[in-house]
């Protein structure tokens, strides 16, 4: 996971949504460490001033309060959401997905599988990069090494995924810098 992208996906987010003014936050309580959690709010709410884009925070900690998150989302008058990864939004992606779109809330989320069926666009790391690299840190520890010893490493390939026809039924054009940037444009 890298929560420390949030702020550059709340920039993306804003150049495709050339209105957005509110920005939600869909979170689950526990999935980051408190700290971690405050830092990605903080440096998101800095990036968010620059932009003149207000940031707040909409919790679902079961599939449950997904439709009541959605609904406060529309009631406060957001105009985009950012949706962290967590393992619960990983198995209910379709439903957040659906969710989105029914209420027209164009979302970034972290991993290309998301736009793959039906989000609008992701960013963040490339996973298969990353279980690449983790098969190496199991070779590792297979021949020896301790894995107290071993590094804690960071993503170090990033992606962005678009779906063009998400952006279409939400009725956007994605700009041309950004369709160029792409690692991946699903028609």
């Amino acid at each position: 996971m890298t929560p420390e992208l949030a702020p550059h996906r709340l920039e993306l987010l804003r150049q495709i949504v050339r209105t957005l003014s509110r920005v939600g936050i869909m979170w689950t309580p526990g999935t980051l460490s408190e700290t971690t959690f405050r830092q990605m709010l903080l440096d998101t709410q800095a990036t968010a001033r620059s932009l003149n884009v207000e940031v707040q925070v909409f919790e679902a900690s079961k599939v449950d309060d997904f439709d009541a998150a959605f609904l406060a989302m529309v009631k406060e008058r957001i105009d985009g959401v950012i949706v962290p990864v967590n393992p619960m939004f990983g198995v209910q992606r379709s439903r957040i997905i659906e969710q989105a779109m029914r209420h027209k809330l164009p979302a970034i989320h972290e991993w290309r599988g998301f736009v793959q069926v039906g989000a609008l666009i992701s960013y963040g790391a490339d996973v298969m990069d990353v279980y690449r690299r983790a098969a190496g840190l199991v070779e590792k520890i297979v021949k020896g090494a301790k894995p107290a010893d071993l590094p804690v490493e960071k993503p170090t390939k990033l992606e962005m995924a678009i779906n063009l026809k998400s952006a279409t039924a939400l009725g956007l054009a994605i700009p041309d810098a950004i369709l160029k940037q792409a690692d991946a444009v699903i028609q």
